[in-house]
This record gives C-alpha cells, sequence and structure tokens, in this order.
C-alpha cells in the first residue's frame, strides 16, 4: 500500500477533453492525473448530444424539467436519466465526483431554467439528473463542481476528503483499519469535536466506523472547531506558551490554518506523531503555493 491511497473519483469526460463548447482544459484534471484514477462520463454525449457538447437548455412547463440539447432540438432527459441509473449502478469503488456546470446534466448548482410556453429566462436552484442520481446515492461522499476549485478552501478539503477515504478503502481491503484510525486520528478529530469521541470508541472494522467518519468529514470544520481542536493538544507540546500564542493568532485569523499546523507539526516531533495525516492529507504536488503572484514584480 502507497503512503497515499489512490481516490477513484468519476468525473464529466469532457473536463481535460477538446469536446466542451470553449474547448478549455480543466486545470485540476491535469494536476490530479498522475495521482488518482478517473472514470468518466459525459451524459449529454452518451445520450446522443451534439458534438462538441452543447450546454443544454433546461425548460420548465408546469412541475416538469426537461433537458433539450439547442444544436439538435432533441429531448434527452429520459436518456440522460436512464443513463444515469445505469452508470451509477455499476460504479464501484469510487471515492469522489469532479461534475461539470452550467446548464449541464452533471450540475449540481443554480442553472438558468426557460418557461416552456413564454421562453423567459429564470435562475432556480436545481439538481440535474446526473447530479442529482449522484447525490441521493453517494451521501458523504465528496462531491464538487470544477469550477468551484479556484476557491483554494475548497480544493484543499476536496483533496482532504477524497484522499482520506481512499486510504479507508485501501486498508479496508487490507484488513488495515486498525492503522487507519492511528494514521488519520488527528484529522479527524479536527472535523469535529461531538462526533469524534464515539468514533474513537467504535471498532475501525465495524459498519457503524464507516458511516460515523463520513459524517465527521462530510463539512469542513470552522475556525472556532479548528482552534478547539489545537487548543486540545497544548499539553501535550513541547512549548505550551509558545503553541498557545499560535493558536491564539489563528483564532483572531493573523496566521492560517497551515501555518499553524506547520507549529504544531514541530512541536509534536519525537512524540510518535510523526506519520498523521493531519501533517500531510494528499500528496506534497497538489498543495496550491502560500502566495499566489509569489514571483510577481509589482514595481518592474
Amino acid at each position: 500500500m502507497s503512503t497515499f491511497g489512490k481516490p477513484v473519483i468519476c468525473t464529466s469526460a469532457c473536463l481535460g477533453q477538446d469536446i466542451v463548447l470553449d474547448r478549455s482544459t480543466s486545470r485540476i484534471i491535469r494536476e490530479l492525473e498522475p495521482y488518482v484514477e478517473f472514470r468518466s462520463i459525459c451524459p449529454v454525449l452518451e445520450a446522443g448530444g451534439d458534438l462538441p457538447a452543447q450546454p443544454l437548455k433546461l425548460t420548465r412547463d408546469g412541475d416538469t424539467l426537461r433537458l433539450i440539447d439547442p444544436g439538435t432540438g432533441i429531448d434527452l432527459t429520459e436518456r440522460i436519466s436512464e443513463l444515469s441509473r445505469r452508470y451509477l449502478d455499476s460504479l464501484k469503488p469510487v471515492d469522489g465526483f469532479i461534475l461539470q456546470g452550467v446548464n449541464r446534466p452533471a450540475r449540481s448548482h443554480k442553472a438558468t431554467v426557460y418557461s416552456g410556453s413564454r421562453a423567459i429566462p429564470v435562475t432556480e436552484s436545481c439538481s440535474l439528473l446526473f447530479a442529482d442520481e449522484v447525490t441521493r446515492r453517494f451521501r458523504g461522499y465528496p462531491i464538487e463542481e470544477y469550477g468551484r476549485f479556484s476557491y483554494r478552501k475548497v480544493r484543499h478539503y476536496f483533496l482532504l476528503r477524497v484522499f482520506l477515504l481512499a486510504s479507508f478503502r485501501e486498508h479496508k481491503e487490507d484488513h488495515s483499519l486498525q492503522e487507519f484510525h492511528r494514521k488519520n486520528r488527528l484529522l479527524i478529530m479536527k472535523h469535529d469535536h461531538s462526533l469524534f469521541p464515539p468514533l474513537d470508541d467504535t471498532d475501525p472494522d465495524s459498519a457503524e466506523y464507516e458511516s460515523l467518519l463520513r459524517r465527521v468529514i462530510a463539512h469542513p470544520p470552522n475556525p472556532k472547531t479548528v482552534a478547539a481542536f489545537f487548543r486540545e493538544l497544548i499539553p501535550i507540546v513541547s512549548h505550551p506558551a509558545e503553541f498557545s500564542a499560535a493558536v491564539n493568532d489563528y483564532a483572531a485569523n493573523r496566521i492560517s490554518e497551515e501555518s499553524c499546523i506547520e507549529v504544531l507539526r514541530f512541536e509534536l516531533l519525537g512524540k510518535g506523531f510523526e506519520d498523521q495525516s493531519l501533517f500531510a492529507p494528499y500528496p506534497e504536488a497538489l498543495k496550491e503555493g502560500a502566495e499566489p503572484d509569489f514571483t510577481r514584480d509589482y514595481w518592474a
């Protein structure tokens, strides 16, 4: 087993390929390719849509939502619904999902819907067919829209969760879930103080453990929870006063969570925490630089 699990990620096939309308390539797909296994599907093309894949037009007539290919005028609603069910029936194992957006059947956020009778565009929240099937079947799994990976926190916590769940899956296959819990204890503890004690007392080999684990990491912890986690470790660090000051700086938004974790790593050296995933939740190459404009000269 590798240091990091190898996540299996289901993604829209047009991400990173030259079949999308704007012919752009998704940066996150390129960066992840060496470290994950992609299982791709393009619901538009699989259902008989036009090439290159056009954004589908959503129309609503009463309570009925239809997906229309604007290039051909074909109603793809039933085809995509059936395709989604059949594809997801066969999709195992999987650790997370990166889906396409902007009026596509894999969208999971807001979309423009046209009135069937007057063709008036209205923006509304709707989970579109493929994404709807994904969220219904895979509760507790990381599911993200690729356009949101420009947000640093979204990217970080998606990667953290998929690599953690891939590690869980691989340890489960190797019958070594006790070791999984030991190596990931601090990372899991940081996420949810209320659910961690029962998880810590649960046999990692039980079905209850997996259910609790998915609940614990379902959402990123808020700064108050993270600060409470850091403070709980103050009694065991080498320099309690200095680390406490760093935690206070984090709680006041003067230093980042990543900086406080790095301070904690040095404070715990020699205490048996060196292999904790908290300090390296996913491959170093996937980390973003601390300063996006690090080499830019604004005065040149």
